[in-house]
């Protein structure tokens, strides 16, 4: 059997209570194994705790209670090098890229700060050079370089978020609720891209959602999410009857 790329032991989480004294869990018994370049589907009712578990995923919050590790390795996102081990390999694309992209910096800027991150001593002519190909990868054309974000549509916004992601070169791509915001159409070109992408790299993909149609369309497995627990997991065949009909 193929060792997992990431795997979540007993995973469980507590934010404070916001009606009084004590805490509220939101992610409770968590198991997960992610195998390289498996395509997961994580599902479930807003408040079922799916954006905790991907921030989880990405060491941007370390959990209450439980193991998380990598790649054969126990890892401790509380440790700083834990966490930027995490971070390098496991990279995220948010919902809303407006609220994450900088609205002062040009396309261009926003990507090469993000392989600056990678590769600090990549020279300017190189760095431009990667820059374009990264924009390349994910299907736009170089006259949107010196854009601003304001200044492109919301799926080429949400391009240029997945290639600043790719700029760090990860091995999973967590996608939390990004086709939300999107037209069809736009929403079916980002699956079309992130399907590409699984076929030319190999990477491992985390899509988020809570629309069944989508996450069928490119997941091989999808579990479902209620209450910080999972209910079910069921194959990409199966993962239409699942959702509709949780088996608790």
């Amino acid at each position: 059997m193929t060792s997992p790329l990431i795997e979540l032991i007993g995973i469980a989480h507590d934010y404070p209570n916001p009606a009084g004294a004590g805490r509220r869990r939101v992610l409770d018994g968590i198991d997960l194994r992610l195998g390289p370049g498996e395509r997961l589907g994580i599902m479930g009712p807003s408040g079922a705790g799916k954006s905790t578990l991907a921030r989880i995923l990405i060491g941007l919050e370390p959990p209450s209670q439980g193991r998380l590790c990598f790649a054969g390795h126990e890892l401790d996102p509380r440790r700083r090098p834990d966490r930027a081990r995490l971070r390098e390999a496991v990279q995220m694309v948010w919902q809303d890229p407006a609220l994450y992209l900088n609205p002062r910096l040009s396309v261009e800027q926003q990507i090469e700060e993000a392989l600056a991150l990678r590769r600090p001593r990549l020279s300017r002519p190189d760095r431009r050079v990667a820059t374009a190909a990264l924009l390349a990868q994910v299907g736009l054309p170089p006259d949107l370089l010196p854009r601003r974000p304001h200044e492109i549509s919301g799926g080429q916004a949400q391009r240029v978020a997945i290639s600043r992601a790719l700029a760090r070169a990860p091995r999973l791509l967590v996608c939390d609720e990004i086709l939300a915001n999107l037209d069809l159409p736009a929403q079916l070109a980002i699956l079309d891209l992130l399907a590409q992408l699984h076929a030319e790299t190999g990477l491992a993909l985390i899509l988020i959602g809570h629309d069944i149609r989508p996450i069928a369309r490119l997941c091989q497995r999808v579990i479902w999410l209620d209450q910080g627990r999972i209910l079910t997991t069921a194959p990409e065949s199966n993962a239409i009857r699942t959702a509709a009909k949780p088996d608790r």
